[in-house]
């Protein structure tokens, strides 16, 4: 069969890596800290000063430069319409320096410490913005990727008296407006009543819990040992280690040892994640990003095709060769460590699928970094454990099953899972976008026709290449196989219009539908829900959502159906439903900094991420929150909840407060 290494796949990982990277607004270093000064200098004329300070031994190649060199500084402004130029601007570097450059083969011009333009406008509408951009590359022994910065100052928000500056910075590849260009959020005060219930509290405590995704990496893990990969070396190791040395009781230790190793090297991968403090929405932007989900989805397909067996793909071989040869020159606890690595690398077609779904699963929800090490932590413990636990009880040893052709069908099992997780990140970008390819049906049909393949694949009526054709099937197989059966019909009354109740998350909402008309009527902006609240005289219900968030998904089908809670959400709130991966641009004049986030704002998924940071400090979806039409938080704000009373509760409290207690 052949072997495709993981060499390949080192593009994706880097592109995500990269894309990530770039989402942040951070580059590896950021030599170069730019900002903008806006004076107005009489009544319609302002000048705009862009200053670049340098750190010490870097550089940029200024205009001066002869074309078909290097990245040269360049700067433009944009929107003439709202102001027109006067005169050329004027530079102003630091140091100079004119040099032959070898690498470019030409007369080069170089500024170090400082360089600042600066540029006369006459306004030509006072309610418009001065924008534009800067373009550079910063050297000294290498060079970093060239970058473009854009710059926006609100007109209306210059400092009316003549001579006074405002002053904006841009950091990285995002810009800090200061005072012309930040949100001041409401202050929607302390809750007036608590209602004296629970239904906040325990709110907080769903199956998205840090011990619960412990468990699901445990079960991750229990599932990597069931594959060909993994399975086999149980015996192969404890046997070895309980029968390398004379005294048993030093084999055994270095038996739990080794089981050890692995629940550290799989807690070490995920320790990264938990040191390196990334800005508050990083992990939630990640998880919903088009171009990151795509690349999921093909990941996820390229692991399932493996697990088909139509190719094996495999970390490279001198990975594994050089930790092979490390444990054999080493002893003590280094040795096993790397003959734990050794069995991390070779076992990784097997466990890389599932290592990625926990990866992919745990990303979106709040504390996601602590989660991803609580689930890698669990997975660690699954596959470590065993090896200790048969060191200790080797007589256990002989009643596992025997390595066989069952092994091979939990791999296939594993592959249609793969294969339906992939449909799930695709149709996660197809959301965000709004493509409208994967709708409600189309994603319960390609789900249906994924279980009927299973159902037939485990009834023997088809094969893959590592299937032997002498196999009988068990009746285990059999009963697995009715019960997919079974499943396929459930997905099936999705289609009569039943809510599927367990699969609530998976799929798209049902309103992003191919045949029903869209009656999703909840307000989608904060202001016009406001004021709509006020005509009304009702009090607001702030639903913090998003296109992909499962759990918005599961209060929406299980909680939001109930006769009484949808009498309360149609008749006595106002629904305001905020998406906070809402990929829509913000109108240019409305683009901002955003101090609580760290980031430029431009987007209306990352503005409603702001406003719930910023007012209720928390990133978290699903959040709900009742306020009066005139700015009182009524009652703590609950989080997700599977609890139909629960959330009746947190409703009627709100309500109570608002209609009795104001």
């Amino acid at each position: 069969m052949k072997q495709i290494q993981y060499y390949f796949l080192f593009p994706l990982f880097l592109f995500i890596g990269f894309s990530t990277y770039a989402q942040l607004g951070g580059g590896i270093e950021e030599p170069v800290q730019w900002s903008v000064t806006a004076e107005k200098v009489n009544n319609d004329t302002i000048s705009v000063n862009l200053f670049a300070e340098i750190e010490q031994d870097w550089y940029m190649y200024l205009s001066k430069s002869e074309d078909g060199g290097p990245i040269l500084l360049d700067y433009t402004f944009t929107d003439t319409d709202q102001f027109e130029l006067i005169g050329p601007a004027e530079e102003r570097p630091g140091i100079e320096k004119a040099v032959f450059e070898d690498a470019f083969q030409m007369d080069v011009v170089k500024v170090f410490e400082r360089f600042s333009i600066n540029q006369d406008l006459r306004l030509l509408n006072s309610d418009g913005v001065i924008s534009g951009t800067v373009t550079f590359q910063t050297c000294n022994e290498v060079c970093l990727p060239p970058e473009t910065l854009p710059f926006v100052i609100r007109i209306a928000d210059l400092a009316t008296a003549i001579g006074e500056k405002k002053v904006a910075q841009l950091t990285g590849n995002e810009i800090k407006t200061g005072a012309n260009g930040t949100i001041n959020w409401p202050d929607y005060g302390e809750p007036i009543n608590d209602c004296k219930n629970d239904a906040t509290a325990s709110s907080s405590e769903d199956s998205s819990s840090n011990w619960s995704i412990f468990f699901l990496g445990v079960l991750g893990g229990l599932v990597a040992l069931l594959t060909p990969c993994v399975f086999p070396m149980i015996p192969l190791t404890v046997t070895f280690f309980t029968k390398r040395h004379e005294k048993k009781a030093k084999g055994i230790f270095e038996a739990i040892l080794y089981g050890v190793s692995i629940f550290l090297i799989y807690f070490l991968l995920a320790l990264p994640f938990l040191v390196f403090q990334l800005p508050k929405d990083t992990l939630y932007r990640i998880s919903t990003s088009p171009i990151l989900n795509i690349t999921f989805f093909v990941i996820f397909v390229l692991f399932a095709l493996s697990l088909f067996g139509y190719f094996e793909l495999t970390l490279p071989s001198k990975w594994a060769n050089q930790t092979d040869k490390v444990s054999n020159n080493k002893s003590g606890f280094v040795g096993i460590f790397f003959m734990a690595i050794t069995l991390a690398i070779v076992s990784f077609s097997c466990t890389g699928p599932i290592l990625g779904s926990l990866m992919a699963g745990t990303i979106a929800t709040e504390g996601g970094q602590l989660k991803l090490v609580y689930g890698m932590s669990g997975f660690g413990v699954a596959l470590g454990l065993p090896f200790a636990l048969f060191a200790l009880f080797p007589g256990v040893l002989r009643k596992l099953p025997k390595s066989g052709s069952w092994m091979n069908t939990v791999k296939v099992v594993l592959a249609f899972v793969e294969i339906a997780l992939a449909i799930k990140f695709l149709s996660n970008a197809d959301l965000v976008q709004q493509w409208g390819i994967i709708k409600y049906e189309v994603f319960l049909a390609i789900w249906l026709i994924i279980t009927i393949a299973l159902a037939l694949y485990l009834f023997g009526v088809i094969r893959f290449p590592h299937d032997m054709k002498s196999a009988t099937i068990s009746w285990g197989r059999k009963a697995f196989g009715v019960l997919c059966l079974l499943f396929a019909g459930y997905i099936t009354t999705g289609f009569l219009g039943k809510n599927l109740n367990a699969l609530s998350g998976f799929p798209p909402p049902k309103h992003y539908s191919l045949f029903e008309e869209d009656e999703h009527e909840a307000i989608t902006d904060l202001e016009i829900g406001f004021a709509e609240a006020k005509k009304q005289n009702k009090p607001v219900l702030i639903d913090f959502t998003g296109w992909t968030c499962v759990n918005c998904r599961k209060v929406e089908q299980n909680i939001w159906t109930d006769e009484e809670v949808e009498d309360i959400l149609k008749n006595e709130v106002v629904l305001v439903s905020l998406y906070a991966d809402e990929s829509e641009k913000l109108p240019e004049n409305e683009v901002y900094y955003s101090e609580n986030l760290e980031k430029t704002i431009d987007t209306e998924g990352e503005k409603w991420t702001d406003f719930e940071a910023a007012t209720f400090g928390k990133i978290s979806q699903p959040l709900y929150a009742l306020v009066s039409p005139n700015g009182e938080l009524l009652n703590a704000p609950i989080a997700y909840t599977s609890s139909i009373q629960d959330y009746k509760d947190f409703l009627e409290c709100g309500i109570f407060t608002f209609t009795d207690g104001l």
